[in-house]
């Protein structure tokens, strides 16, 4: 099962909506939206702009972002640089903004690829279903966790990306930057349980030997 990450630049998550179902909240909200073997993971920063935190992780965890601006601002502006930055390519709904507006502001920050896009939200699931993802399963496993919480009668869960290699259960991995480490229990992907994820993969993580609050956002686990 193929993920794609998608980091959702709109300031009302409206297209995201409708494009997925809500999952998880933070200071950023994931909608989940599975077609085959293949799942988007939509990351809106739900608490920019009153934290640029929220931006730059979802945009850290994306492999494109689409992006929405309501005015010609300094917000519109901060998410370009910051998307640049990544090194993300955007796709553009320019149905509240002019592309003539926004082409110079595009064409100034250096990003490395960006495209107009036309079409509802229909039209633009589909497209982003068929963009590829860039993890890779080969090399050691990291897993990138955006949040870690105990459940009553399971124990210690932590959320996240398989960034590289293959998560499989009774693996042992360390987390950084503590050095904590602890064994892989039980794996689900998409509320299904699994013996192993690959590279894209979101994950939940049941863990043996470690509490939830030994692990944090952006804690990287690797073999």
């Amino acid at each position: 099962m193929k993920h794609i990450h998608v980091a959702a630049l709109e300031p009302d998550a409206e297209l995201a909506k409708k494009i997925g179902k809500k999952g998880s909240e933070s200071d950023f909200t994931i909608y989940n939206c599975k077609e085959g073997q293949r799942v988007l993971c939509l990351y809106h920063p739900t608490k920019y702009p009153d934290k640029i935190q929220p931006l730059l992780y979802s945009l850290s965890l994306c492999d494109v972002a689409y992006f929405r601006p309501q005015a010609i601002d300094k917000f519109t502006g901060e998410m370009i640089v910051a998307a640049a930055a990544f090194g993300k390519k955007l796709i553009v709904i320019a149905d509240r903004v002019g592309k003539d507006d926004l082409a110079p502001l595009l064409k100034a920050a250096g990003l490395p690829s960006y495209e107009f896009f036309e079409g509802d939200a229909i039209a633009l699931r589909e497209k982003l279903l068929s963009e590829s993802s860039t993890r890779k399963s080969t090399g050691r496993t990291e897993v990138i966790i955006d949040s870690c919480f105990p459940v009553k009668g399971v124990g210690t869960v932590a959320l996240g990306i398989v960034q590289q290699g293959t998560a499989a259960v009774h693996q042992k991995l360390s987390f950084l930057p503590s050095g904590v480490e602890a064994e892989v229990k039980s794996i689900q992907v998409q509320d299904e349980n699994a013996s192993e994820a690959e590279a894209s993969s979101r994950v939940g993580l049941n863990l043996k030997g470690i509490d939830s609050d030994q692990v944090g956002m952006g804690d990287l686990a690797v073999e």
